[in-house]
């Protein structure tokens, strides 16, 4: 029995060396057609040959000399290198108490906490599959999720319990493993007054609670640390790249409760880690950075973030709070030099930062010397995630970042709101760091295209049309991508589970080779980023025939980047109008209404024909109302359709009338 901390890490160390000592002479190589760089096939041949093991075990390699360092920040307590190895370890010997193994699945239903991090490592150090599941699934889809994991517990944070409870109930589950978001607060939380203004009560225990509700076994998270703590075997597992690791789910926009399960292998983690080290990106070394780990864990992109930043020893902020209304708190609170979020959340952020004088007060309260005046000067790397950047958007972004002095602390210049995106299936390829800087420089200079999604030089993306030729720079089409972090497969089918979906991801080049598909309509610009424009068959189809993509009218409305900052098109059906569609728009603060609208119909009645603009609006929505967000953080159109005409819309027929006849004004609605 191991009965300190320090023989705990002397026993986990021995453990990593000894497997790695008597690992298996062959393993399985990466074998591909992709056509990257010499330098980039390389990296991935270095990787088979010397780091041809779990992620677990890479990060711990990474870290072992620098135990001391903070590894997780929850509410001010920070948790260092060693303290999460120790915890990390006392998981694994209790998940193999409990008769895990190499090959079985953990599922777990939590939120962004240490436990959930000591969890995550803990699975994957003994060869087994973490399946991170969302709390809002469909309850028959989470019964089945939980059946077909052949396990008999669920480990699940108390704040998602009491929406997770029923089917937990009604599944053959015998233990559930509280995690709760009070466990890591051994230093209190200091935040405390502004949780409770949002959350009340979030952070308080509700282990006793669940354990007098539930019909199941309830064990708290030191129930689970004591069940090994007698164990006594080797729980470090002999494991490859590409052996499976975790399974996380898509949005669930095609089939609402039902998301894509996904499994991804070790080497997608390791591989999107190892791409940003310094010697390949040639960045500042991001030892010391703090990254702010907010989207849900159920998520591919957030699991990678939680690997980028533990692979480059850097500190993990954790929250808990997935909310566009106090993600602008959250930023503040942690302190975060990387930051990433959707253009929702980000918008909110930068309209406190300008709008909002308590907020402002409450970073000179909170935040200390970097965050003086409203200044996040901390903030190196603001970053647009999940959705596309309007320009208008990123225009407002930049000013706001450069008045309010994002990166100056760290950089001693504001800096500009950089890009990132993937999906679920193919991970994070793209990334575009300072956008707007970056297309001051060669070979962007005297580009009109500017700079789009750098893609990352472990990956090749093509642009394809529907037959699988290949595009040139400029021409649209379909988005294929191949690359080491690539997807294993979906985890499910509709054999498997009759509500579930699935078409094929892939689509095969005129050459043979295969690739998966992004969703999306875009293009290759000459210097080789990608333009995403918009969704796959997002058309209006007019009665004579006429197809117009929807990317071509938000085009045209949204290219006046001095007077409109960002806007959404909708499709609607009304009573009185009959079908329509409705351009919903948000003016920069500086725009004058009605030249822009002015503006607005002269472009529109330029580009296309009198039937759209019969049946086209335009509906004004102030700075103060902006966007609906989804719960996933992207803008929701859904609440813009249902609103679908009222007396705030204004027909851009009228408004071409009202120009016409030489007037100065365009009525105000």
């Amino acid at each position: 029995m191991i009965s300190s901390k320090k023989e705990y890490m002397e026993k986990f160390a021995s453990e990593v060396n000894e497997t790695l000592k008597n690992s298996r002479k062959w393993k399985r190589h990466y074998v591909t057609d992709l056509k990257i760089s010499d330098s980039a096939k390389m990296v991935i041949a270095d990787m088979d040959a010397f780091h041809n093991h779990s992620f677990a075990v890479e990060v711990y390699l990474r870290n072992k000399d620098n135990l001391d360092k903070t590894a997780l920040l929850y509410r001010g307590n920070k948790i260092t290198y060693g303290d999460m190895f120790d915890k990390v370890y006392a998981y694994a010997k209790s998940l193999k108490t409990m008769g895990y193994g190499a090959g079985s699945e953990v599922p777990v239903c939590a939120t962004n906490m240490p436990e959930f991090v000591y969890l995550f490592l803990a699975t994957n150090l003994i060869g087994a599959k973490l399946n991170s599941m969302g709390e809002w699934f469909d309850k028959d889809y989470t019964k089945f999720i939980l059946e077909h994991s052949k396990s008999n517990t669920i480990f699940i944070s108390d704040d998602v319990y009491d929406m997770v409870k029923d089917k937990i109930d009604e599944s053959s589950i015998s233990n559930v493993v509280v995690l709760s978001l009070a466990d890591s607060l051994k230093g209190g939380n200091p935040y405390e007054e502004i949780d409770d203004k949002f959350h009340p009560g979030l952070f308080d225990s509700k282990v006793s609670k669940i354990r007098e509700e539930s019909s199941k076994t309830v064990m708290s998270s030191k129930d689970f640390e004591d069940i090994g703590i007698n164990y006594d075997d080797n729980v470090v597992n002999d494991s490859e790249l590409d052996d499976p690791a975790v399974i996380t789910y898509t949005s669930g926009t095609t089939n609402p409760g039902v998301p894509k399960g996904v499994l991804h292998s070790n080497r997608s983690y390791a591989t999107i880690a190892r791409f940003k080290d310094r010697d390949i990106t040639n960045l500042t070394n991001m030892d010391g950075i703090k990254s702010l780990c907010h989207i849900p864990v159920y998520t591919h992109m957030e699991l990678c973030t939680l690997m980028d930043g533990l692979f480059h020893g850097c500190t993990l902020c954790l929250e808990p709070v997935y909310d566009k209304d106090f993600f602008k708190y959250s930023v503040i609170m942690h302190r975060a030099n990387y930051q990433p979020g959707s253009q929702g959340f980000n918008y909110d952020l930068c309209y406190a930062l300008e709008h909002d004088e308590e907020f402002r007060r409450l970073c000179d309260g909170l935040a200390g010397d970097g965050y003086r005046n409203g200044q996040l000067g901390e903030l190196i790397a603001p970053t647009i995630t999940g959705e596309g950047m309007d320009k208008g958007s990123e225009k407002y972004f930049n000013k706001v970042a450069r008045k309010h002095k994002f990166g100056v602390k760290k950089l001693h210049f504001p800096v500009c709101y950089s890009i990132g995106g993937g999906t679920g299936e193919a991970s994070g390829v793209f990334t575009t760091l300072f956008k707007s800087y970056m297309e001051k420089l060669p070979p962007y200079t005297f580009s009109k295209e500017g700079i789009g999604l750098n893609v990352l030089p472990f990956a090749e993306v093509v642009i394809l049309d529907e037959q699988g030729n290949y595009r040139k720079p400029g021409d649209k089409g379909i988005i294929g991508v191949k690359s080491p972090c690539d997807m294993m497969g979906y985890y499910y089918t509709g054999d498997d589970f009759s509500k579930l979906h699935v078409d094929s991801p892939y689509i095969e080049a005129e050459d043979g080779r295969r690739f998966l598909v992004m969703s999306n309509v875009a293009y290759m610009t000459k210097s080789g980023s990608v333009k995403i424009k918009d969704r796959l068959n997002n058309n209006v189809i007019l009665d004579d025939g006429e197809v117009i993509p929807v990317y071509e009218i938000c085009d045209a409305v949204l290219d006046d980047t001095k007077n409109i900052m960002t806007g959404s098109f909708v499709k609607i059906n009304d009573e009185y109008i009959g079908e329509a569609y409705v351009m919903h728009i948000i003016l920069q603060p500086e725009a004058n209404k009605e030249k822009a609208l002015a503006s607005l119909s002269k472009r529109l009645k330029s580009k296309f024909s009198p039937e759209l603009l019969d049946k086209l609006y335009v509906r004004v929505r102030s700075i103060e109302e902006g966007f609906p967000v989804a719960p996933s953080g992207k803008r929701d159109i859904h609440p813009l359709i249902e609103e679908g005409y009222s007396s705030k819309c204004l027909s851009v027929k009228n408004l071409l009338y009202v120009n016409t006849k030489g007037k100065d004004k365009v009525l105000k609605k």
